[in-house]
Parts: structure tokens; sequence; C-alpha cells
């Protein structure tokens, strides 16, 4: 009778300790300063994000599973993708959730040549691309600061300022080194726009184009210079960097965007 009273009670023990064990916290390794952190709640599998010492939660445990995007195929730094009901999301380990939290069904990273955005910089995509069911959401990591991010938008072209179709519609934003970084020129009121080396740009209304300045201000410009814009043939990214340097105009066009790149050495002496 003893005896099994020590037998119940060891048994008891172990069960317990297997309980115990099986709701406690798993941590996995990732890359970076943090490591996965796996919890059991209301019975279901929950991942996040916690410092490697284990104590700072970062991200809280409240997806079906969370990965890295450092790796194949996006190859996006200091980014991590939780999946949770059928959806994806953004996740930055010091901001928590990215694009306003929204779900998005397929990333395309620039590294993956993201369709809908190019850049003047380097000539391919400079932006992540995230399907929303808004619309694709815009978003990139500049090289120590935080993330850039907009959207729901069709289409996008950066050079110096943000040209960016909605809902059929482009609109002119201003962009990177500015004060007014991602705030409006104008509204999303045209049907093509032509940045000319981003000091100023002629837009398209009602089947006719205009010219107008950085703060939207109508601007002099001759329609000469318009239909020398029109009639260049728009480069791909390859051969827009090529000519950087021996070109007096370039043109990269993206839909119904374009940017007009103006030799600097030449462009006190040429009309643009």
């Amino acid at each position: 009778m003893k005896t099994t009273k020590i037998f119940v009670s060891v048994l008891l023990g172990v069960m317990s300790l297997a309980l115990s064990s099986c709701n406690s916290p798993e941590y996995r390794p990732t890359d970076g300063n943090c490591s996965f952190i796996i919890k059991k709640i209301d019975g279901k599998r929950q991942w996040g994000i916690v410092h490697k010492s284990g104590k700072t939660e970062y991200i809280p445990c409240q997806y079906d599973s969370i990965f890295s995007a450092y790796n194949s195929p996006y190859y996006i730094k200091d980014l991590f993708i939780g999946v949770k009901n059928g959806k994806m999301y953004a996740l930055d380990t010091w901001r928590g959730e990215l694009l306003g939290g929204r779900g998005f069904t397929s990333l395309v990273s620039s590294k993956q040549k993201a369709p809908h955005n190019k850049s003047v910089s380097g000539g391919g995509p400079l932006f992540q691309e995230a399907k929303t069911d808004e619309g694709i959401m815009f978003f990139y990591l500049p090289t120590g600061t935080k993330w850039v991010e907009f959207g729901p938008a069709e289409a996008v072209l950066w050079g110096g300022t943000i040209l960016s179709k909605k809902n059929g519609k482009w609109g002119i934003l201003w962009g990177k080194d500015s004060k007014k970084y991602l705030s409006p020129i104008t509204p999303y009121i045209y049907d093509a726009v032509i940045s000319v080396r981003g000091q100023y740009f002629w837009v398209k209304k009602d089947g006719k184009w205009s010219a107008i300045d950085l703060d939207g201000k109508p601007v002099r410009k001759s329609q000469s210079l318009l239909n020398k814009y029109l009639s260049m043939p728009s480069m791909d990214n390859e051969e827009y960097q090529r000519k950087e340097r021996s070109a007096l105009f370039r043109k990269i066009s993206i839909q119904e965007a374009s940017y007009i790149s103006v030799s600097w050495t030449e462009a006190d002496y040429i009309s643009w």
C-alpha cells in the first residue's frame, strides 16, 4: 500500500512537470539581437519576439508563426513577417507592426524587382510592396533612420520627389531629404506626370498639359520642351545608369509617370 502511494505521488509529480513544461515558453534563435518566443495561449501556440535575454518582449505573442525577411526570397534587413489568420504583417522589433497594422496577402521586395515602383537612385525599385485589401503599401528602411511607409497606392516613381498613383490618378509628394517628406505637393488629380530633374513638373489633366513648380503653382515653359520629353524613349534601369555621365538628357518611366534627368555639368547652359 505504501509502495502504491509512493508510485502515485511520483506519477503525479512527473505529470505536473510535463504539464508545466508544455505550457512554459519556447525560445528559438533568429537574426539580430532577439529570439522568437512561443507561448501556449488559450490552447494555441502563439509566436512573438523577445530580447535575447528573454526579459524584454518586443513583439507580443499573437501570431501563428513569425519568420525573418532577411533571407531568401526577400532579403529585407531588420524586418520580420508575422502570420496571423491567413495574412502577413510587417514587424519591426522596436516599433511593432508597420503599415498601420494592415495585414497583406503578398510581399514583393526591391531585391525581387518589385513591379510597381522605380527609383532614379540605382535605377530599380526602392520600396518593398505589400498587397493589402486597400491596395499596395510601399515601404523601405533608409540607412540609420526609421521606416518610410505610405499608401495604399498603385505605382510610385521616386526621384527626389515622389510621383504616386492612386485610384487611377497621379499626385506629387515631397521626397527624400525634405523637411516636408511625404507631404503632398498636389492632390491625386492628374492623368500623367513628368518630373524634370525634380525641380518642376509637366502635368496632364483633362487632355491638356501644363507646367507647375514645387509649390504646385503654374510656371511658364516652352511647348517644345514638353514635345521633346514626350518623344524621348524611356530607358530601362541598366541603360539609365550606364548613361549617367554621358547623356545630356535621360528618361525613366513607370506607367504614365516619367523622370527627366538633366546633366548637372550642362544644366546652366541649356533649356530644360
